[in-house]
């Protein structure tokens, strides 16, 4: 009888053992959940400071870093019939980040981290990276970030690629009119020429016939009135057909009046000679006040009210272009411009 009972015994126990082994393996997965989530973007932004030169993406690394450091023990359960299965899952999730805080830093220690890699890079004039990680502690508010990420795009002229920013003229950001650098981002880089679109909307117009006129004339002027403008190059036949690569094309229409006008260049602006045109108008829709380098624009908000009260109607509408120039008037776009820049004259 002794024997049986040791055996029963043994039999009941094992599925218990079996179940305590499984959950050490889940706990320790866990564990190295909390610890290794961590530690791998912390490990990323690392590369990217000892490699300043080196262009590496950066997929917001930083802000996942605070949000784990905000929700440590959040557990991400993907199969709900087995989510409660694993007791204290959330209590080795959190021992693990805990010791990769203990490791390496908190997030302030790394934004700090992120703060000093930047200003050298600023004081060795290594402007690209300095702008990028400034722009990347102006999210956060963090020191005098947005200042310094101001000063880099000024000075950012060189060895500049896609995705990066610099500044070129100088807008109107509030309703006082005081000004500030105009943020530019390169979009493309071809033949020593860079395409450059503005990094927000610099102004609310309506489309009419006088679009491009105005563009071109009084808009240009106001942005590069302080000479900053000569090193933009005009339209050619190479930089047109790189431009509109991917533009739905509309045939030519014969107006009343006798005149044929391709609609595709009256729209964008894009003619032979141009200096300033956009790109692709759709995808320039008001989705309320813009910041440019952490500056509010305030004055978005009268502009808005002044379109509605002059021809009646809520700024801004989905930006589809009309087929007739009576049209035009329903039509009130947040402009956001491009321009091509000639390399060799960035100073």
């Amino acid at each position: 009888m002794r024997m049986g009972g040791k055996i029963a015994i043994g039999c009941l126990s094992a599925p218990f053992v079996l179940l305590l082994l499984l959950w050490i393996i889940g706990w320790v997965s866990i564990f190295d959940r909390g610890f290794s989530n961590y530690r791998d973007n912390c490990k990323k932004i690392s590369e990217y400071l000892k490699s300043p030169t080196t262009r590496v993406h950066y997929n917001g690394e930083l802000h996942y870093i605070q949000t784990l450091h905000k929700y440590p023990y959040v557990v991400h359960r993907g199969d709900v019939i087995f989510a409660h299965l694993l007791p204290f899952d959330s209590f080795f999730q959190a021992m693990g980040h805990k010791l990769a805080v203990r490791m390496l830093g908190t997030p302030e220690d790394i934004e700090e981290k992120i703060y000093q890699a930047a200003k050298e890079a600023m004081d060795s004039e290594n402007y690209i990276f300095a702008s990028r990680f400034f722009m990347v502690l102006s999210e956060f508010d963090y020191k005098d970030s947005r200042e310094l990420m101001v000063q880099a795009r000024s000075k950012n002229r060189h060895g500049l690629t896609r995705g990066d920013f610099l500044n070129l003229g100088l807008r109107k950001w509030d309703s006082d009119g005081h000004l500030a650098p105009m943020a530019w981002k390169v979009v493309e880089k071809v033949e020593g020429k860079l395409l450059l679109e503005a990094q927000m909307p610099v102004e609310m117009h309506v489309l009419d016939a006088r679009f491009c006129d105005w563009l071109k004339g009084e808009m240009f002027n106001d942005i590069f009135f302080d000479g900053s403008g000569s090193v933009i190059v005009p339209l050619d036949d190479s930089m047109l057909s790189l431009v509109t690569r991917d533009q739905t094309v509309f045939d030519d229409k014969t107006y009343d009046d006798g005149v044929q006008e391709d609609i595709t260049s009256k729209m964008y602006c894009q003619e032979i000679g141009n200096k300033i045109f956009l790109v692709d108008p759709n995808r320039y829709i008001h989705m309320g006040d813009h910041a440019f380098d952490g500056i509010r624009i305030p004055y978005i908000g009268d502009r808005a009210k002044k379109m509605k009260d002059s021809i009646g109607i809520d700024c801004c509408r989905d930006n589809a272009f009309p087929f007739d120039p009576k049209d035009y008037k329903d039509s009130v776009i947040a402009v956001t411009p491009s321009i091509f820049v000639d390399t060799l004259l960035l100073k």
